[in-house]
Formats: C-alpha cells, sequence, structure tokens
C-alpha cells in the first residue's frame, strides 16, 4: 500500500489469550514476528477493540502511534429499545420464573472453551441458599446433554433453565429478567454478551480470561473478575451477589452507565481521532 501511495489501517482483536491458547510450537512464535512485520511496515495503522489487544500488540513491538482502541460495541440501539419495554414481571411469569427469585444467566455456544460446566458446577454450590434463585443457561451446542444430566444428578433441574438458542432480538429481554451475568470462557478474545448485558442494566462476573474485562469490568463497581477455572472463586461471588441484592442493582444501574462511554459514538469518534493525528485530516 505504501508503493501505491495508499493508506492502511488494519484491524486486529488477538490478545495474550489467543496466543497462548490457540497456537502451538513453531506457530505461537512465528505469529509475532510476522504480525510486527505487518503492521510495522505495511500498514499505517491498527485498531484494536480493547485494552487486552493494546497490551498485546504493545507487547510484541506495534508502537503505540500506531495502534488506537476503536471500543468494540453491539447493536445499542436495539438493545436498548427491547430492554426498556422489557416487563420483566410478566417475562419471568410467562418463562417460568419466579417474580422474586434471583436469577443469574450465561449466554454462550455449550462448548468446551465457553466452559458452561464451570456455571453450573458453581451454581451447585449457591442453589439452595434461598429458596428462589435460578440459573438460565441461553445457547446450544455439543454439551448440552451432559449439562442436562449433570444438573439432573445434581437435583437443580427445577432451577435451571435451557431456553435455547434465543434470536439476537430476543435477548435483552433474556438479559433484562436476570440480575446478573456469568461468563467464564477459557479464552475470549473480547466477549460481546459483557456488553449486551451490561446495557440492560445489569452487572457480571467473568473469568480473567476475558478481553472485555480491562475496560468495562471495574471490580465491585459493575463487576467482578475471577480466576479462570476457579469454580469455588465463582462460586464465592454467586453467593455475594445473592445476598447484596441491593448492591447488585446499584452495581447493574453502573454497568449501564458505563456503557454510555463504550457505544458505536465512541467507535466513530476513535476512528476520527486516529484519521487526524495519524494523517493531519481536519
Amino acid at each position: 500500500t505504501k508503493l501505491f501511495f495508499k493508506r492502511l489501517v488494519l484491524t486486529s482483536d488477538a490478545t495474550y489469550l489467543q496466543g497462548r491458547f490457540e497456537s502451538k510450537g513453531w506457530k505461537l512464535r512465528l505469529k509475532p514476528f510476522i504480525q510486527k512485520i505487518l503492521y510495522n511496515h505495511i500498514a499505517n495503522g491498527l485498531w484494536v477493540p480493547s485494552t487486552a489487544s493494546l497490551q498485546y500488540h504493545q507487547s510484541i513491538g506495534v508502537p503505540s502511534n500506531q495502534l488506537a482502541i476503536t471500543p468494540y460495541v453491539v447493536d445499542e440501539e436495539l438493545i436498548s429499545r427491547v430492554h426498556a419495554a422489557t416487563q420483566v414481571d410478566a417475562f419471568r411469569m410467562a418463562n417460568a420464573i419466579p417474580t422474586n427469585a434471583f436469577v443469574f444467566v450465561f449466554c454462550a455456544k455449550f462448548i468446551e472453551r465457553k466452559r458452561p460446566l464451570d456455571v453450573i458446577a458453581a451454581f451447585a454450590q449457591v442453589a439452595n441458599l434461598e429458596k428462589e434463585i435460578r440459573l438460565i443457561m441461553i445457547g446450544d451446542g455439543p454439551l448440552k446433554k451432559e449439562m442436562e444430566e449433570i444438573v439432573k444428578n445434581l437435583n437443580i433441574v427445577d432451577k435451571v433453565l435451557f431456553p435455547g438458542l434465543i434470536p439476537y432480538t430476543s435477548l435483552p429481554e433474556w438479559y433484562t429478567a436476570a440480575n446478573i451475568l456469568v461468563f467464564s470462557s477459557e479464552h475470549e478474545p473480547y466477549g460481546l454478551p459483557v456488553n449486551e448485558a451490561m446495557l440492560c442494566g445489569i452487572p457480571v462476573i467473568v473469568s480473567d480470561r476475558i478481553g472485555a474485562r480491562l475496560d468495562l469490568v471495574e471490580e465491585g463497581i459493575t463487576g467482578w473478575t475471577y480466576p479462570f477455572g476457579d469454580i469455588n472463586a465463582l462460586a464465592g461471588y454467586m453467593e455475594y451477589a445473592i445476598s447484596h441484592p441491593a448492591q447488585i442493582k446499584q452495581m447493574g444501574k453502573a454497568a449501564q452507565a458505563k456503557m454510555q462511554h463504550w457505544s458505536s459514538a465512541a467507535n466513530v469518534e476513535a476512528q476520527m481521532n486516529f484519521f487526524r493525528k495519524k494523517f493531519w485530516l481536519h
């Protein structure tokens, strides 16, 4: 592109996590070298969706003046509209969820990398603390039968819901009807369910392998981060949430407010600021 007097700006959501868990052997060693050449000598700039991704690219030698965070966003207009229109009590009753229940929600594919079994195991530790506690497992995948069998063996069938795959336009209803999101992935370059849940006014509990955590999860304010795979730690946060519903409600408001600054408008502004700074556009 430089040879033909063109300007090229690339995007990447790569994080430390991708390097550690997706690549092996010589590929892992070669990948940063190739990326450094591409981003430093071929491209004029690189947009990344999160601080986690920014840190990764800085670690492989991409200079700061080549990088810009352009917030990874969802359709906040749609989500906010559906959220505002959702009648929580009516929605819960229509889906056999007690109106007074404390509700956790998980939303991801039922595959190993997403670690849905961790969520069920942690929930089992707290399921009997109060009569009305529920876990909604949104999604589908090869682990579903195993998950259903585990729920049966743990005798928590009446407290765990499997609504299946939910159309995107209906997802905000489920988030809004819940109290808090649990997101447990082994590695997630970003993690859009965090955006979706926070836009719907609920805080989040995420593993420390979720890319969005550095930008959106303020500990004890918009959510919590726990060490990946530490089921006891996850259960501890779940137990705390159950015991502090008023605080969870306030955290949900803080989470929703946080998303006002992590929006499509912020994404566009970040792009324009990069162009102005890098290419002196006015």
